[in-house]
């Protein structure tokens, strides 16, 4: 056997520094202890010496108390002669050497044995494992909590509702795996069920209080991305993950990527609308070059309510937002800002507000094809299980450029007056009282003048409220998009540092000036280093390359500024619902000598640029963007115009009856088939009723004749009566006449 003393170095005479010292009592041999099965073995020396040093200390010298204990004839006793000598607890002295020489389970903090089990005299009893091993509940338990609670989605307070559903699942006699029923449990132990409304702590299953499930549950989803994932928050859970794609934006030449989005800014403003002030949520829309981080272009649009005549096609008491024309408008006006760039131009936005409309984007892309290119952030999606629901969720981080930015604009707009913070609990508590005093100030200065309290009053302006206007607002951020263009205290990803040098007259100098001086004359000059702004950045990645850029003619541009709409060509006419634009619907008419058969029902083939009167709209290729007519705009008839009304109506029969013509082609087989049906029942019954010549048959040849050269010969009024045909008539009306004198008589 393996000396204990072989095992600890003579050093280790003392407990841990975290530990009161004990004092080495006057005990026998170590020798004495090993007999007694007070050592470590032999075969576990190897995990022993894996311990930390001032472990080993301890389990020594409690070895030694145990030996000491265990000779005793009064164990409590020894151990509370022990305890002062060494300025430690009798009492948890007393436990452990009951729990070495014994065996079994430590206690927790309720007093009650839990954790893993431990064999007589084994040495691993006495390390401090505050978690004792394990929760020593079932598998299948700990597993049943873990679903449990992946079916609640609150953060903190969701387990305390999983803990009392168990105790009153428990009650009723719901099966819990790992322990059945309630009635099978108690039953097995000799131990009476409970029978009151609540379950009693002195009365719960071994380790189920709240505080050891939340352990056993942390213990499972250790991290909080695996309980957010858990709970079906894969989208929440992504940004926790350590693993994550981290893009390098400093090889992006300028205006090679753009991207763009709209923010509600934590600020409140005044607005005039349909003649009347409304203090409304200002929002903004933003476009950066990602290479520069350089701010663009940006928008500004106060939320206000509408009224009857804000907007045409809206409806009065609507929330006034950013919408397509917005975001049309500020794309067009930094394509006439940048240009062309030599290489191919991508904008970056997202699928909601800040994106647009579907006619738009054709039209961009067909004039701009291969200069130009839209890309959308997407989805994300994602199944926890294999069987389980797909998840799906919004992918700002895509364009985190500009999302970070917004936080910053937060920030810095956070001063103005009507501030409302990013939450509610966070907002001012006075501004309440600041808008009320506003509304009030400006309706008493709206009985003081004629009509609306335009902003161009002399008394407005001499007003001075705790509110910004919306103008003022647009004012300020432009001044913040200006600093923000020119920062140097960040730490934007790929941006490189700028050295500068001061020369005597204390103006700035490049590293580029110092490299021209002699070598003599840069002695003692001190290099100051600092982050480049983004207009530096832009400026210096932009002057390569601008041989290269071209302007956008006006002649191209402005026809994406007009209102456009994709239509399907249905009977040579399109028709469109644009409410916004008109409270009818807008009908055009292809011209029919322009051969655009092939367009015909093609699901939204064509492109119309409607002219702003709506007179009149161009019709160009959705696929290619190639011009191929105008048209001009269908009005109803007046009804007051009889003329009108006839002349429409017979157009209308006509498009009508070449449209049937159509199908009449098909049915040749069928109408042959019919006239020879009547002329066969027209012969029976004719021939079944007068002997000789059938009269429809004598119609039929008098139709067959050729028709008289004169034109007015062709009129029923006008025509003469044929011979034959008159005297078959004469001839059958006397044979009526006989018959019917012979059935008289």
């Amino acid at each position: 056997m393996i000396s204990d003393l072989s095992l600890i170095p003579a050093a280790e005479t003392s407990l841990s520094a975290s530990s009161a010292p004990l004092a080495q009592p006057t005990v026998a041999p170590l020798a004495g202890a090993q007999l007694l099965g007070f050592a470590v073995p032999a075969a576990e020396a190897a995990d022993f010496l894996r311990q930390p040093l001032e472990v080993r200390i301890e389990v020594r010298n409690l070895l030694t108390l145990f030996t000491v204990i265990h000779r005793a004839d009064r164990k409590i006793a020894a151990c509370k002669k022990l305890a002062r000598e060494t300025a430690c607890s009798w009492k948890t002295l007393y436990r452990k050497y009951c729990l070495y020489v014994k065996g079994g389970q430590k206690e927790d903090a309720s007093g009650r044995p839990s954790g893993a089990y431990y064999e007589p005299h084994d040495w691993r009893c006495l390390l401090k494992r505050y978690s004792n091993g394990g929760s020593g509940l079932p598998e299948a338990f700990v597993e049943y909590l873990v679903n449990e609670y992946a079916k609640t989605t609150r953060e903190k307070d969701a387990f305390r509702s999983l803990h009392q559903r168990l105790e009153l699942d428990w009650l009723k006699g719901v099966s819990i795996p790992g322990y059945g029923t309630a009635d099978e449990w108690y039953a097995a132990r000799h131990e009476p069920r409970p029978c009151r409304e609540f379950l009693h702590p002195a009365e719960r299953p071994r380790g189920w209080s709240y505080e050891n499930l939340l352990t056993v549950v942390n213990k499972a989803l250790p991290r909080a991305e695996h309980k957010r994932a858990a709970q079906g928050h894969l989208s929440r859970s992504a940004n926790h993950f350590s693993a994550q794609l981290r893009r390098d934006r400093s090889q992006l030449l300028p205006f090679q990527l753009l991207t763009m989005d709209d923010v509600r800014l934590d600020l409140q403003a005044l607005m005039f609308v349909d003649g009347r002030w409304q203090v409304v949520y200002v929002e903004a829309l933003f476009v950066i070059d990602v290479a520069t981080g350089y701010i663009l272009a940006y928008g500004l649009k106060g939320a206000a309510t509408r009224g009857e005549d804000t907007e045409q096609g809206r409806k009065a008491g609507t929330k006034m937002s950013i919408n397509g024309r917005d975001v049309r408008h500020i794309v067009l006006q930094t394509l006439r800002r940048t240009g062309l760039a030599p290489w191919p131009m991508t904008l970056l936005c997202e699928g909601g507000t800040a994106k647009l409309d579907q006619a738009d984007e054709v039209a961009l892309l067909t004039q701009l094809t291969g200069r130009f290119d839209l890309e959308s952030t997407g989805k994300g999606r994602g199944t926890l299980l294999k069987s389980g629901f797909r998840e799906e969720w919004g992918m700002p981080h895509v364009k985190g450029w500009v999302e970070s930015l917004f936080r910053k604009v937060h920030t810095m707009l956070n001063h103005l007056p009507a501030t409302t913070g990013r939450r509610y609990d966070l907002s001012r508590g006075d501004l309440p009282a600041r808008i009320d005093y506003t509304k009030a100030i400006i309706a008493r200065a709206e009985k003081l003048v004629p009509g609306p309290l335009d902003p161009r009053q002399p008394i407005f302006q001499q007003l001075r409220l705790p509110v910004l206007t919306v103008d003022e607002v647009n004012g300020t951020v432009g001044e913040m998009v200006h600093a923000l263009n020119w920062r140097i205290n960040h730490k934007l990803q790929g941006f490189d540092q700028v050295f500068e040098w001061r020369d005597a007259a204390g103006q700035w100098r490049t590293m580029d000036e110092l490299n021209a001086l002699p070598p003599e004359a840069r002695t003692g000059i001190d290099l100051h280093a600092r982050m480049e702004a983004p207009a530096e950045r832009l400026q210096r990645l932009l002057i390569p390359h601008m041989d290269g850029f071209e302007r956008l003619p006006e002649e191209a541009l402005l026809p994406l500024y007009l209102e456009k709409r994709l239509a399907t060509v249905n009977g040579a006419r399109i028709s469109i619902q644009a409410k916004e634009l008109s409270t009818e619907p807008l009908r055009y008419r292809l011209p029919e000598d322009e051969g655009l058969e092939e367009y015909e029902r093609r699901e939204k083939g064509v492109l119309l640029y409607l002219d702003a009167d709506l007179a009149t709209a161009h019709l160009t290729d959705a696929t290619d963007g190639s011009y191929l007519c105008a048209l001009e705009r269908e009005l109803p008839t007046d009804m007051t115009d009889q003329k009108a009304i006839l002349r429409d109506g017979g157009a209308v029969h006509r498009e009508r009856e070449a449209e049937l013509d159509h199908v009449r082609a098909y049915l040749t087989p069928t109408e042959e088939a019919h006239a020879a049906m009547r002329e066969h029942n027209e012969d029976v019954l004719e021939a079944a009723t007068v002997p000789g010549v059938s009269l429809a048959r004598a119609m039929r040849e008098a139709k067959a004749r050729p028709a008289p050269k004169n034109p007015r010969a062709s009129s029923p009024f006008t025509r003469k009566p044929d011979p034959a045909l008159n005297a078959e008539r004469a001839r059958q009306t006397a044979a009526h006449a006989a018959i019917a004198r012979d059935l008289i008589d």
